[in-house]
C-alpha cells in the first residue's frame, strides 16, 4: 500500500484506525478512584441558621423624621427643599369659532373642489389652537384671519367655477357671421 506520512493511505482511507474506537479503561481494582478523576470530599455540614434580628451597620443620622401614618391628611410627604410644587395655570377656554374653523377648513381640505381653499385656513385654525393657551389675543386674531382667508379663497374659487362654465358654455353656442 501506498501510505501517506499522516497515516492515511494515498486513496484517502486510514489503514491504522479500522473498526470502532476503543472503551475506556476499567477503574482500579482497589477501589480508588482513577489518577485524573476529581477527588471526592464526602457530605458537608452547614452551621444552623441564626434567625436574630440582622445587623446593618449604624441607624440614619436624626432629621429624616418619620413617614406620615395612614390617618394624615393628603396620605403624602410633605414638598422637600426650596421649590414649591407645580401648579397648573388656567388656561384661556378655546374658541368655538376657531373649533368650527378647524372642522370647516379640514372638511374642505379633504373635497375635491375646496381643497385649495381649506388648506391654508386649516394651517391658520391649527396654529390659533396651539396658542389659545400661551397667547388668547393672538388666537382671536388667527382664527379671524383664517376666516377671511377661507372666505376669499372660497369666493375666488366660485368665481373660477362660474367663469369656467360660462367659457364653456360661450365655447359651445354656435356663431352667428355678421
Amino acid at each position: 500500500m501506498n501510505e501517506h506520512p499522516t497515516g492515511h493511505d494515498a486513496a484517502g482511507g486510514s489503514d491504522r484506525h479500522s473498526g470502532p474506537p476503543s472503551p475506556p479503561p476499567p477503574p482500579p481494582p482497589d477501589g480508588g478512584a482513577a489518577p485524573d478523576a476529581a477527588p471526592s470530599y464526602g457530605t458537608p455540614s452547614y452551621a444552623a441558621p441564626s434567625y436574630g434580628a440582622p445587623s446593618y451597620g449604624a441607624p440614619p443620622p436624626e432629621g429624616y423624621g418619620t413617614p406620615p401614618s395612614a390617618s394624615a391628611p393628603g396620605y403624602a410627604y410633605p414638598p422637600v427643599g426650596p421649590y414649591a410644587p407645580y401648579v397648573a395655570q388656567p388656561t384661556a377656554p378655546v374658541s368655538a369659532s376657531t373649533v368650527v374653523l378647524t372642522i370647516i377648513a379640514g372638511l374642505l381640505t379633504v373635497s375635491c373642489y375646496f381643497s385649495l381653499a381649506g388648506i391654508p385656513a386649516l394651517v391658520l385654525a391649527i396654529i390659533a389652537l396651539t396658542r389659545n393657551a400661551t397667547d388668547p389675543t393672538g388666537a382671536r386674531r388667527l382664527t379671524r384671519i383664517g376666516w377671511i382667508v377661507l372666505g376669499s379663497v372660497f369666493a375666488l374659487i366660485v368665481i373660477a367655477i362660474v367663469v369656467f362654465i360660462a367659457a364653456a358654455v360661450h365655447s359651445a353656442s354656435p356663431t352667428t357671421p355678421n
